[in-house]
Protein backbone atom coordinates (compact mmCIF):
# COMPACT_ATOMS: atom_id res chain seq x y z
CA UNK A 1 0.00 0.00 0.00
CA UNK A 2 1.51 3.42 -0.76
CA UNK A 3 2.20 5.75 1.51
CA UNK A 4 0.17 9.22 1.39
CA UNK A 5 2.42 11.62 3.02
CA UNK A 6 4.35 14.29 1.80
CA UNK A 7 7.82 12.68 -0.21
CA UNK A 8 10.60 14.88 2.09
CA UNK A 9 13.75 16.95 0.44
CA UNK A 10 16.10 13.86 1.04
CA UNK A 11 13.51 11.32 -0.94
CA UNK A 12 13.40 13.67 -3.97
CA UNK A 13 17.16 14.05 -3.45
CA UNK A 14 17.21 10.55 -3.51
CA UNK A 15 14.99 10.11 -6.61
CA UNK A 16 17.10 12.44 -8.58
CA UNK A 17 20.09 10.95 -8.39
CA UNK A 18 18.94 7.70 -8.99
CA UNK A 19 16.56 8.90 -12.10
CA UNK A 20 19.94 11.29 -13.32
CA UNK A 21 21.67 7.83 -13.41
CA UNK A 22 19.02 5.07 -14.47
CA UNK A 23 15.64 6.70 -15.64
CA UNK A 24 14.64 7.90 -18.76
CA UNK A 25 12.29 9.88 -20.55
CA UNK A 26 9.92 8.71 -23.37
CA UNK A 27 8.48 11.81 -25.37
CA UNK A 28 5.85 10.34 -28.22
CA UNK A 29 3.12 11.48 -29.46
CA UNK A 30 0.02 9.12 -29.62
CA UNK A 31 -3.35 9.37 -31.33
CA UNK A 32 -6.10 11.14 -29.10
CA UNK A 33 -10.13 10.21 -29.15
CA UNK A 34 -10.70 12.27 -31.83
CA UNK A 35 -9.03 10.15 -35.18
CA UNK A 36 -7.68 13.13 -36.96
CA UNK A 37 -5.62 14.46 -34.13
CA UNK A 38 -3.05 13.71 -32.48
CA UNK A 39 -1.70 14.34 -28.29
CA UNK A 40 2.15 14.55 -26.77
CA UNK A 41 2.60 11.78 -24.58
CA UNK A 42 5.48 11.59 -21.97
CA UNK A 43 6.26 8.14 -19.70
CA UNK A 44 9.51 8.17 -17.58
CA UNK A 45 10.19 4.87 -16.31
CA UNK A 46 13.94 3.46 -14.50
CA UNK A 47 14.86 -0.08 -14.68
CA UNK A 48 16.47 -2.18 -12.26
CA UNK A 49 17.11 -5.91 -11.86
CA UNK A 50 16.56 -5.63 -7.95
CA UNK A 51 12.43 -4.36 -7.45
CA UNK A 52 13.18 -3.66 -3.58
CA UNK A 53 14.52 0.23 -4.10
CA UNK A 54 12.03 0.78 -6.78
CA UNK A 55 9.20 -0.29 -4.53
CA UNK A 56 10.78 2.05 -2.14
CA UNK A 57 11.15 5.18 -4.34
CA UNK A 58 7.31 4.85 -5.60
CA UNK A 59 5.77 4.45 -2.07
CA UNK A 60 8.16 7.52 -0.74
CA UNK A 61 7.36 9.34 -4.22
CA UNK A 62 3.44 8.31 -4.16
CA UNK A 63 3.67 8.16 -8.04
CA UNK A 64 3.52 5.32 -10.73
CA UNK A 65 4.25 1.27 -10.30
CA UNK A 66 6.75 -0.98 -10.48
CA UNK A 67 6.64 -4.38 -12.74
CA UNK A 68 8.68 -6.65 -13.13
CA UNK A 69 9.34 -9.19 -15.73
CA UNK A 70 11.84 -11.74 -17.40
CA UNK A 71 14.23 -10.57 -20.23
CA UNK A 72 16.54 -12.88 -22.04
CA UNK A 73 20.25 -11.81 -22.19
CA UNK A 74 22.53 -13.33 -24.92
CA UNK A 75 24.73 -14.66 -22.16
CA UNK A 76 22.14 -16.00 -19.79
CA UNK A 77 18.89 -17.70 -20.26
CA UNK A 78 17.07 -14.86 -18.29
CA UNK A 79 17.06 -12.67 -15.93
CA UNK A 80 14.30 -10.84 -13.73
CA UNK A 81 14.05 -6.98 -14.72
CA UNK A 82 12.11 -4.68 -12.92
CA UNK A 83 10.41 -0.84 -14.16
CA UNK A 84 9.04 2.14 -12.27
CA UNK A 85 6.31 3.33 -14.93
CA UNK A 86 4.97 6.88 -14.04
CA UNK A 87 2.04 7.26 -17.06
CA UNK A 88 -0.13 9.75 -15.51
CA UNK A 89 0.30 13.36 -16.83
CA UNK A 90 -0.19 14.17 -13.25
CA UNK A 91 2.03 12.17 -11.29
CA UNK A 92 4.80 13.08 -14.12
CA UNK A 93 4.20 16.29 -13.16
CA UNK A 94 4.69 16.00 -9.57
CA UNK A 95 7.45 13.72 -9.85
CA UNK A 96 9.27 16.03 -11.91
CA UNK A 97 8.61 19.33 -9.37
CA UNK A 98 9.90 16.82 -6.62
CA UNK A 99 12.88 16.36 -7.99
CA UNK A 100 14.02 18.78 -10.57
CA UNK A 101 15.84 20.91 -8.47
CA UNK A 102 18.64 18.09 -7.46
CA UNK A 103 19.17 16.45 -11.51
CA UNK A 104 22.18 16.91 -13.22
CA UNK A 105 22.20 14.97 -16.37
CA UNK A 106 18.96 14.72 -17.51
CA UNK A 107 17.92 17.82 -15.94
CA UNK A 108 16.56 19.37 -19.80
CA UNK A 109 15.06 16.13 -20.35
CA UNK A 110 12.68 16.76 -17.20
CA UNK A 111 12.33 20.35 -18.34
CA UNK A 112 11.10 19.18 -21.85
CA UNK A 113 9.28 16.85 -20.24
CA UNK A 114 7.58 18.99 -18.24
CA UNK A 115 6.24 21.22 -21.74
CA UNK A 116 5.38 18.49 -23.28
CA UNK A 117 2.80 17.86 -20.48
CA UNK A 118 1.55 21.18 -20.60
CA UNK A 119 0.74 20.73 -23.99
CA UNK A 120 -1.88 17.82 -23.44
CA UNK A 121 -3.48 20.17 -20.35
CA UNK A 122 -3.80 22.72 -23.03
CA UNK A 123 -5.56 20.84 -26.28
Amino acid sequence: MKNKEQATKKDCAYAAGFFDGEGCVHPRITQCAKPSRYCPNVILSIGQQNPKVLHILRDRINVGYVRTRVVKKQNKPFCMMSYWWITKHEDIIKFIACILPYTIVKHEELMLAMRFCGLHYRR
